[in-house]
């Protein structure tokens, strides 16, 4: 069972999105660093869960390729909390800039494309597929495993 073509998309935007949000958080903590307020012990603290948490990203987009049903429920939080995200930033920021038109089309474009990601995701027959596509996966380990017959051995005819 093959995966679905838009799952490939989901899952280079959700690691996307993802270290967007990493690396934004540490530009607004980076000006503290520089002023003194937090010292060196911690920065150094906060680089490495910096890096801790860039791998539980990427932790995360495998585990969504694998199709894990913890991990396509966190995703559709990803996205529904970034949206909501950008949504109070548009509030926010669009009154305060001369050119409205620029934030706007990007915050529009960016949201529109989490919003289609969390249709995807939450869809019944993308959920059925993705559980068909675990218990498939756990039947072909658990019968390469004990030395059984392997789907594929049972197409050729062979046994292992």
């Amino acid at each position: 069972m093959k995966r679905p073509l838009p799952l490939y998309f989901i899952v280079g935007w959700c690691l996307l999105v993802l270290c967007h949000l990493l690396f934004r958080f540490e530009r607004l903590v980076a000006p503290l660093h520089e002023r003194g307020t937090i010292r060196d012990d911690w920065w150094q603290g906060l680089s490495a869960g910096f890096t801790l948490l860039f791998a539980v990203a990427l932790w995360h987009v495998v585990r969504l390729l694998v199709l894990k049903s913890f991990s396509l429920k966190l995703s559709i939080a990803v996205f529904a909390c970034s949206t909501a995200t950008l949504a109070w930033m548009a509030c926010v920021l669009v009154p305060r800039t001369a050119n409205p038109l620029r934030p706007v089309a990007g915050i529009t474009i960016w949201a529109a494309l989490k919003i289609t990601c969390i249709w995807y995701l939450s869809r019944r027959s993308f959920r059925e597929f993705a559980a068909q596509f675990v218990a498939g996966r756990r039947l072909r380990k658990s019968t390469s495993a004990d030395g059984g017959v392997s789907p594929t051995n049972l197409q050729s005819g062979k046994q292992s």
